[in-house]
């Protein structure tokens, strides 16, 4: 049965759309009757672009369930699809056209529905999953051990989150140890978060990831290795990107439970093409992290503040 995933994914989207903003009907220049009817045959071409490349990757990336995968794996099955099926030149090259242009009211209810709340892309402990029909979230079998999520926004783009452990020399030295009265304690494998945004005509946006290792004895836990980092994979006017946090520690307490976590966070300006520099479409902050129970569990997640 096909999952569905909520719309809070729809904020970033649209952030990362590589189309432009359009003019208030204030503020825009009066256009002519070809004008109009020139973009009016842009905005469907553009609609029926998405809609056919949306499901024809979901289907593709459905193909890979079942299956144990690498994140490689998966990012080259998503951008081989882009590359044989690229964006109509009349849509990708029109500064004009906008989402809320292609999705008017699909736009307006996702903004209205998620406005001032977080952008949850791995859900804390998969328990904040919905059913909506937003696009379509493709859960996969990260090869070795862990998971892969793959959200198909059916107004465009793309995101995809990888959890697991990292294969290193601290994961093969971690090694289980008595506690006492306890009966747990041990060190945890390496373990990463990892997110990849697309934009909604396919492009790689960028890449966040949180790397920890950490200590627990069933009382208490504690971090015994972090890293973190991002890598930006459009240049030029395209978008601006900040680090705010790069493998930070910190400790979290949630209903009186203790978590430690490694985050990194990431702070970007998306501003498209040349004929779009100085207008920033929008602006956010995107933060992945990975951390431990005082048990052991280990858990990864993605969440725009």
């Amino acid at each position: 049965m096909i999952k569905r995933w909520f719309g809070l994914f729809i904020s970033v989207l649209l952030t990362l759309s590589t189309f432009g903003l359009t003019p208030s009907s204030a503020n825009a220049s009066p256009q002519t009757p070809e004008e109009k009817a020139s973009k009016e045959k842009a905005i469907q071409i553009a609609k029926e672009y998405i809609q056919r490349s949306s499901s024809d990757l979901s289907n593709r990336l459905s193909k890979l369930r079942g299956k144990d995968v690498t994140f490689e794996e998966v990012n080259k099955v998503i951008s081989d699809y882009y590359k044989q099926n690229p964006a109509p030149q009349m849509v990708a090259n029109d500064p004009t056209i906008s989402i809320e242009d292609v999705f008017p009211k699909k736009v307006e209810k996702y903004k209205s529905r998620n406005k001032g709340k977080p952008f949850v892309i791995t859900d804390f402990l998969k328990k904040q999953r919905q059913n909506e029909e937003d696009g379509e979230l493709i859960s996969l079998n990260r090869k070795n051990d862990g998971t892969i999520d793959v959200f198909v926004s059916d107004i465009g783009g793309v995101i995809g989150c990888e959890f697991g452990t990292v294969d290193n020399e601290l994961s093969k030295k971690a090694k289980t140890k008595s506690s006492g009265n306890v009966g747990i304690a041990a060190y945890t494998p390496t373990k990463r978060t990892t997110c990849v945004a697309y934009t909604a005509l396919g492009d790689r946006a960028f890449t966040l990831w949180a790397e920890g290792r950490f200590y627990y004895d069933g009382k208490t836990s504690w971090i015994t290795h972090a890293d973190g980092d991002y890598q930006r994979h459009l240049f030029g006017s395209t978008m601006v990107l900040e680090p705010r946090a790069l493998g930070k520690m910190r400790t979290v307490y949630i209903e009186g439970h203790r978590y430690s976590e490694v985050y990194s966070r990431l702070y970007y300006e998306a501003v498209f093409g040349i004929r779009w520099a100085g207008i920033v479409l929008a602006s956010d902050t995107v933060e992945t992290s990975v951390g431990v129970t005082v048990t052991g569990n280990t858990y990864g997640r993605c969440i725009r503040l």
